[in-house]
């Protein structure tokens, strides 16, 4: 409770920090006892400590106690820079290829922020609809690389530090808004000076960036920075929110709908929280910007066992890529010589405790951890933030 309790001063506070920098008030002064390396190291783990720099320098702390936070500070905006670069290289040849795109998420946001580079994030989202090998071409010859392909998704890398990932569906079937955006493009604008680049109506951006929210919330956890999001969002004064809470109904997202409105006035505003906004609270602050991976975890254990015990036994099973489809790729021999897997196994199990024992011991402590209690809190706070699973 020691450390919930003082994540939940370090959160409200930046959430201050961020609020005044959004809404252009004066900073509150430094909570009494605050460690500035431990402030700045959890907002880094929010994404969120490059925008609370702004707020902190009005404090008149001394520059080099914020050396930290004016270094993050400097990054973002130069990574920012890079990206709007970038940006503006891959969207110019996807016109001249003649292929359609909507540009998603933080390329819009940042346009919303004070200052763009106050928009943290670590890429670029492109839906794209059945252009594959066309896309490929295009990013080929612009330096990237494909790094990682899933479904429905193909991630791009160029050094140092760009990543695209390119889209050709905004969310997995398993969520019930999915057939929501079955066609992203029926609900999208062109953009005037182009031919090929539509954006997401306004009210149809907001519900796509609030199903996001949803999705890491319900998945993983997330921070402070998605809630930012939804905040700003909402300080336009010309969303039509009839049509959005209707369509939100629809979506049976109202309850959760209602509940990020609570926190975010609690957060941004410093509305004074009832007991369970002030646990989600708890709970948000927890979390990185994109959750953790134990979060992930039990996520799994409740949609697909109740057995506590097994379930561990699997997941170690599968975060050490046991499974014979996982094994015959380091062992191309497995192909021929299946039942060669056990005498592989017991090798892998010699390399690991000789060369990766740290790691190891890391995944050993973080499945210890993992137990029914948990589970059921987790259970709990999203019965409480009107969650329906």
């Amino acid at each position: 409770m020691k450390r919930a309790s003082n994540n939940l001063i370090l959160g409200l506070y930046t959430g201050s920090l961020l609020s005044s920098v959004l809404n252009g008030d004066e900073p509150k002064p430094l909570p009494e006892g605050t460690d500035l390396e431990e402030l700045y190291e959890f907002q880094l783990s929010q994404s969120v400590a490059n925008m609370a720099y702004l707020a902190l320098k009005k404090l008149n702390i001394p520059a080099d106690k914020l050396k930290s936070f004016a270094d993050e500070y400097k990054m973002t905006v130069l990574r920012e820079a890079r990206f709007e670069l970038a940006g503006q290289q891959v969207f110019e040849e996807l016109e001249k290829a003649e292929i359609p795109y909507i540009p998603l998420k933080g390329i819009i946001m940042k346009k919303l922020y004070p200052q763009e580079s106050l928009r943290s994030f670590t890429d670029y989202d492109i839906y794209i609809a059945d252009k594959g090998e066309q896309v490929k071409s295009v990013m080929e010859a612009l330096g990237f690389e494909v790094r990682k392909t899933a479904e429905y998704d193909v991630a791009y890398y160029k050094k140092p530090s760009l990543y695209f990932e390119m889209h050709s569906k905004l969310f997995e079937e398993s969520y019930s808004f999915d057939g929501y955006f079955e066609n992203p493009f029926n609900k999208a604008v062109l953009q005037n000076d182009s031919n090929f680049c539509y954006l997401l109506k306004n009210e149809d951006f907001f519900i796509h960036l609030f199903c996001h929210l949803y999705k890491h919330f319900t998945f993983g956890g997330c921070g402070i920075r998605q809630f930012m999001d939804i905040y700003v969002l909402m300080k336009q004064e010309s969303l039509d929110y009839n049509y959005i809470e209707r369509e939100l109904e629809a979506l049976r997202l109202t309850g959760f709908y209602n509940t990020v409105k609570k926190v975010n006035r609690v957060i941004f505003d410093c509305e004074k929280p009832n007991k369970d906004i002030l646990e989600i609270c708890e709970y948000i602050f927890s979390n990185g910007t994109f959750g953790t991976d134990k979060i992930i975890a039990l996520n799994e254990f409740n949609n697909q066992s109740k057995n506590m015990l097994w379930w561990k036994a699997k997941y170690f099973a599968s975060r050490w890529g046991l499974s014979y489809s996982s094994m015959k790729k380091r062992y191309k021999f497995l192909k021929r010589l299946p039942l060669l897997l056990p005498f592989c196994w017991i090798h892998k199990g010699f390399c690991v405790l000789f060369f990766k024992r740290d790691v190891l011991k890391a995944q050993v402590k973080d499945i210890k951890e993992y137990n029914l209690d948990y589970s059921e809190y987790l259970n709990h706070i999203w019965k409480i933030s009107g969650v329906e699973k």
